[in-house]
């Protein structure tokens, strides 16, 4: 046999095992994909309008008659972590939510541990000797739309709560 008749035999070969494989045998067959499906990482309970979630105090400033935008708890499913929000929309600018509201935490014995502030957005983290968790309160303006959102959030941090 020449060369060229022994290479052609070759392949011959090679891709009738080949085909025989696959056909055959199932060689190349992929297993099925399948979607697993995840737990949830949050639990949201939702407030009724009207009702502040618990751990948000009463007496803290919010606009008469502001569209609120989320009113919520949000339970982190391994216990350790629960956020009571509540958020709407302002009529007033950033930097005067920021002033009301860095007034009301020094005004009622919160510490305030971090704030930042510039034209269209600020925050303040603040905690209370008394309490188990942090305040935040974020202030945001909408580039677009030119809408000022203020963001009240507690969270409670720990073993289960």
């Amino acid at each position: 046999m020449n060369k060229k008749k022994l290479i052609v035999f070759v392949l011959i070969i090679g891709v009738a095992v080949v085909l025989f494989g696959k056909f055959r045998l199932g060689w190349f067959e992929k297993a099925p994909l399948t979607m697993k499906e995840e737990e949830p990482k949050v639990v949201i309970e939702y407030v009724p309008q009207g009702t502040l979630p618990p751990e948000i105090p009463i007496d803290i400033p919010l606009e008469e008659g502001a569209p609120m935008q989320r009113n919520e708890i949000v339970k982190s499913v391994n216990g350790n972590e629960i956020q009571h929000v509540y958020q709407f929309y302002s009529k007033k600018t950033v930097a005067e939510n920021f002033v009301i509201y860095e007034k009301y935490l020094k005004d009622n014995a919160w510490k305030i541990n971090s704030s930042l502030k510039d034209e269209n957005s600020a925050f303040l983290l603040a905690k209370k000797e008394d309490k188990t968790g942090t305040m935040q309160v974020s202030v945001s303006k909408n580039s677009i739309t030119g809408d000022v959102t203020v963001e009240i959030n507690v969270v409670l941090q720990g073993e289960p709560l």
